[in-house]
């Protein structure tokens, strides 16, 4: 194979490693030794790899380069090398690391082999001849990465590294090794140090409303308030106030205080307003006709209130402290007092109840 060829194969093959996630790219200082024939020397190498993100393996292509003096170090090679001779070396090889478990997750020790071609050019004497020869090579060793940050790791690597020349009709074996020191950088993908993952979003509790009435029960002064009712800020029901009140009136008989039977209905419906509306009160009115005197008919209008309130009091239970009487006597009429059946409509009692009615605005 021809320098050019390989070339041209070795950077087709990169090209799809260049369009994925994990790929890597690591410049190396590489101590490279030569067997018995050439001084050992520091060449830098370049290597493009991709690491696999579910499997424990990378690729890696590399690409180093340099010049070396040969020697003769132990005679071997003395039919075969020219004095005072040097090589320029180019070498390219595709390797596959396997990584190992380790104790850390930064560290990430691996095990490698692979193989390549080396091209060899120069006056070297009949050992590699004038111009370029290449030779296939194979290689395998062990090495660690070790992460830095998550998108660079420090790499030791030690190889062995053979090769065979088949010149002057022998075939050589030549013996080399390698020891590299080196980063790598990730171009893409996650990085070799496995991500941690991020804490999740504290669930965010929502403030308890036992009643579903919209009041947080921190704020609620009414707990357990009916679904149907609307509340104000602190969560109560709000109240609809409204005044009600019954008609009531009794007519007496002339110069009477006394209630006819006809009429103890009337004093049963005040009574049973009064208790449906606890908190209601009534007054009271006594009033006459006109026959006689203006006091006599205040003190009768007085008495007849009297009995009414009397009968609330003693045959329906209802507190004393809830009724009040006034009497005013013939002051004011509602009928003419001319006739009969006008001065019969204005002896008479009325009752003036008066209460609240509370409900809850629904909601």
């Amino acid at each position: 194979m021809k320098l050019n060829a390989l070339k041209i194969a070795m950077i087709t093959a990169m090209l799809p490693l260049a369009a994925h996630a994990g790929v890597t790219i690591a410049p190396m200082a590489t101590y490279q030794s030569l067997d018995d024939f050439a001084d050992n020397e520091v060449i830098p190498q370049i290597g493009l790899g991709y690491k696999f993100q579910e499997l424990p393996f990378a690729v890696e292509a590399v690409y180093g380069a340099g010049e070396f003096d040969l020697t003769n170090k132990s005679g071997v090679y003395s039919d075969l090398l020219g004095a005072d001779s040097s090589i320029d070396m180019q070498q390219y090889r595709v390797d596959l690391k396997m990584f190992l478990p380790s104790f850390s997750p930064k560290l990430e020790p691996y095990i490698a082999a692979g193989g390549g071609q080396i091209f060899l050019d120069g006056n070297a004497g009949s050992l590699v001849g004038d111009g370029t020869n290449d030779y296939a090579t194979y290689n395998g060793g062990l090495g660690m990465q070790y992460s830095f940050t998550p998108k660079v790791q420090g790499i030791a690597d030690a190889r062995y590294y053979g090769f065979e020349i088949d010149e002057a009709g022998s075939n050589n074996n030549i013996d080399d090794y390698q020891l590299s020191l080196g980063l790598q950088i990730d171009l893409g993908g996650e990085s070799a140090v496995a991500p941690v993952a991020p804490m999740p979003e504290p669930v965010k509790q929502m403030p308890m409303d036992s009643d579903n009435d919209g009041v947080i029960d921190a704020n609620d002064k009414c707990p357990a308030t009916p679904t149907t009712f609307a509340v104000d800020a602190d969560g109560c029901p709000i109240e609809i106030v409204k005044p009600v009140s019954v008609p009531v009136r009794i007519l007496f008989e002339f110069d009477q205080s006394d209630i006819q039977p006809q009429y103890q209905d009337e004093v049963k419906k005040v009574a049973d307003f009064m208790g449906q509306f606890p908190t209601s009160t009534v007054v009271v009115e006594g009033h006459t006709d006109s026959k006689g005197s203006d006091e006599y008919n205040m003190a009768l209008s007085e008495r007849r209130a009297a009995s009414v309130a009397g009968s609330l009091e003693s045959n329906y239970s209802i507190n004393s402290q809830r009724l009040s009487t006034v009497g005013y006597g013939e002051t004011q009429p509602v009928a003419t007092n001319e006739t009969d059946a006008g001065r019969q409509l204005n002896r008479r009692v009325v009752a003036v109840v008066s209460g609240q009615e509370t409900t809850m605005q629904p909601r």
